[in-house]
C-alpha cells in the first residue's frame, strides 16, 4: 500500500513538473523527447499586409494589395509562397538545442555571421512577427534562430520560414511566373503586330447531340500562307514562356506584339533590347520580365513558320 502511495505521489509530481514547464513562461511545451518547444510568433494570418526579408544586401518585400500579394516592382508575387510563409510565421515555434553562447558562429548566430531577417507587418506597419535566422539546420527546411533577450539556440521545424535561410535570397524566386499564361482552350483570336503581322481566329462550332459548342481550327484572317500546325506550336511557346526575373523598368520598342483574346486576355511584347548575352526582355500586360534568349527566339521562329504554307 505504501509503495502504491509513493508511485501515485511520484506520478503527480511528474505531471506538475511538466505542467510548470509548459506554463511558467506562457510559451513553452515539452515534447515526448523532452525537448522544449518555444513559441516564437503567433498572430492571425489574415491580418498580414507586408512580408519583408533581408539577407545581407539582398531584400525582398511583398505587399498585399486587394487580396493579391505584390512585389515592390508592381509584379504579381507567387501567391502560394507568400501565403505559406505567412501561415508558418503565424504559428512559428522552435525547439531548444544545447549550445554554448561562445560558439554561436557554429549556428550562424554570432555578430559576424550573415543572417536572414523575416518580418511580417500588419496595418500601419505594426510588427506581427520577426525572426532572425542563422544557418540552415540539419534537415531541409530547418534553420537555427535565437531570440535577442535569451541565451539559447532554437531549431525551427521544417517549413517555409526555415527554407528562406537556405541558399541565396533572390527577387526572381518570388515572382508569379504563370502571369503570362492564357487559357488556350478558350482563346479565340490572336493579333500580331511589329516586324511581322497577322490576325488569326477560330470559330465556335455547335456541338452534336448533348455535346456543347467547341472551338474549331485556327485560320488566318490576313490572307497569305498559313501553317496551322506551326501556329499551334506558336501558341504553346507563347503560353509557356518562362519568366526568369522581374524588371523594374522595361522601356523600349516592341519588336513583336501578341494580343490574345477570348480566354484570359493577354498582351505579350517581345522587346528590341537588350540584344546581347543570354537574356531577352518581354512585357506582359505592361510589366517587364527577363526571359531566356532561346525561348525568345523560339517564339520568333514559330511565328515565321506559322506564316509559311504547310506541306
Amino acid at each position: 500500500m505504501k509503495q502504491q502511495y509513493l508511485l501515485i505521489v511520484s506520478g503527480l509530481a511528474g505531471v506538475l513538473l511538466v505542467a510548470n514547464l509548459a506554463t511558467c513562461e506562457g510559451e513553452a511545451e515539452v515534447n515526448q523527447l523532452g525537448q522544449t518547444a518555444v513559441t516564437l510568433s503567433s498572430f492571425e494570418a489574415d491580418k498580414a499586409r507586408t512580408i519583408r526579408i533581408d539577407k545581407g544586401e539582398a531584400k525582398v518585400e511583398v505587399t498585399k494589395q486587394k487580396d493579391t500579394w505584390t512585389l515592390g516592382t508592381g509584379h504579381k508575387a507567387d501567391q502560394r509562397k507568400a501565403k505559406e510563409l505567412v501561415d508558418d510565421l503565424a504559428k512559428l515555434s522552435g525547439e531548444k538545442r544545447p549550445a554554448k553562447m561562445d560558439q554561436l558562429d557554429r549556428y550562424g548566430l554570432d555578430e559576424k555571421s550573415e543572417k536572414t531577417i523575416i518580418k511580417v507587418l500588419g496595418e500601419g506597419d505594426a510588427v506581427l512577427a520577426e525572426v532572425t535566422l542563422g544557418k540552415k539546420g540539419p534537415d531541409w527546411g530547418t534553420a537555427f534562430t535565437k531570440r535577442a533577450d535569451k541565451d539559447e539556440v532554437l531549431l525551427l521545424n521544417e517549413g517555409p520560414a526555415g527554407r528562406v535561410a537556405g541558399g541565396e535570397l533572390k527577387l526572381s524566386a518570388w515572382i508569379d511566373s504563370t502571369v503570362i499564361r492564357f487559357k488556350q482552350d478558350k482563346t479565340t483570336s490572336l493579333k500580331v503586330s511589329g516586324v511581322q503581322t497577322g490576325e488569326f481566329s477560330r470559330p465556335t462550332v455547335p456541338g452534336e447531340g448533348d455535346a456543347g459548342p467547341s472551338l474549331g481550327d485556327w485560320k488566318s484572317l490576313s490572307g497569305g500562307p498559313f501553317n496551322g500546325e506551326k501556329f499551334n506550336s506558336l501558341m504553346n511557346r507563347l503560353d509557356g514562356l518562362y519568366l526568369k526575373a522581374p524588371l523594374a523598368t522595361a522601356e523600349g520598342e516592341a519588336k513583336l506584339t501578341f494580343k490574345a483574346s477570348g480566354g484570359d486576355d493577354r498582351t505579350i511584347e517581345l522587346l528590341s533590347q537588350p540584344e546581347e548575352g543570354d537574356d531577352r526582355w518581354v512585357r506582359v500586360d505592361g510589366l517587364g520580365y527577363v526571359v531566356s534568349k532561346s525561348s525568345f527566339e523560339n517564339v520568333e521562329k514559330a511565328l515565321t513558320e506559322s506564316l509559311t504554307a504547310g506541306e
